[in-house]
């Protein structure tokens, strides 16, 4: 039979926990419109012994890497990825992040970079003369010079052997770990790497309807949880009386 002190621990690891998964639902549903974004949820371990039954703790963070629709934008700087495959964008501080959001654009030193100035890891640089720039399927980047089409280099992609082992680090950025694996080079259209379309992104994976739901219940479960706490502790003050 659970003591009071092992029913208050499981209430209160399971208001923890409710807590938490409003977090993640909660920011899945601030991101719904945001470019290539991935789903998460929490996964959870029980604290369960021979003796002892304190609840749960959370074990780790799952992204669901399920495709999102393509948003034709008519930018010629946008590029989605249809398939697995991540780009790589280099840090300020020399850090190579990833990311499936592939909303570039030309700084003032002609550098293909995301919206946070951070510059797109690919083989080859565009001419400073460039009036046009185009990228196709393969990724292969082309840009126009005094009105002569030439190729300027190629864009790789990156896949990982457990992508939701990844760290994610905001800005729609994700950095490689020992569980995610080290990167995997390709090019668009190998296998596993699927293939990029031009001006188009990829729209977030969110569904509000799903999320809704799962907020919904984790608000009903979480007043459980407190009217419990506050039932276990109003038995445990009529207990102490008694004993008086």
């Amino acid at each position: 039979m659970s003591s009071f002190t092992q029913i208050i621990q499981m209430a209160r690891s399971s208001i923890l926990s409710n807590l938490s998964n409003l977090d993640v639902v909660s920011n899945n549903l601030a991101n719904i419109n945001t470019t290539g974004y991935k789903s998460t949820r929490l996964n959870f371990q029980e604290l369960l012994t021979e003796n002892n039954k304190n609840g749960v703790q959370e074990s780790s963070t799952q992204s669901h890497f399920t495709q999102g629709s393509v948003n034709f934008t008519g930018n010629p700087l946008d590029i989605m990825i249809s398939g697995h495959g991540f780009f790589a964008v280099e840090k300020e501080n020399g850090d190579i992040a990833y990311t499936r959001d592939g909303s570039f654009n030309l700084d003032s030193d002609s550098s293909i970079v995301d919206g946070s100035g951070n510059a797109l890891v690919w083989d080859g640089e565009i001419p400073a003369d460039a009036n046009k720039v185009e990228i196709n399927a393969t990724g292969s980047v082309r840009v126009n010079i005094a009105g002569v089409w030439q190729d300027a280099g190629q864009i790789q992609l990156y896949e990982f052997n457990n992508p939701s082992g990844m760290r994610i680090i905001g800005d729609n950025l994700r950095l490689e770990t020992v569980e995610s694996g080290a990167p995997i080079e390709g090019l668009p259209m190998d296998a596993g790497f699927g293939y990029i379309i031009d001006e188009s992104l990829e729209s977030s994976n969110v569904d509000y309807g799903t999320e809704l739901v799962r907020m919904i219940t984790l608000q009903r479960s979480f007043d459980v949880s407190i009217k419990n706490l506050q039932q276990t502790d109003l038995m445990l003050g009529m207990a102490i009386n008694m004993r008086r």
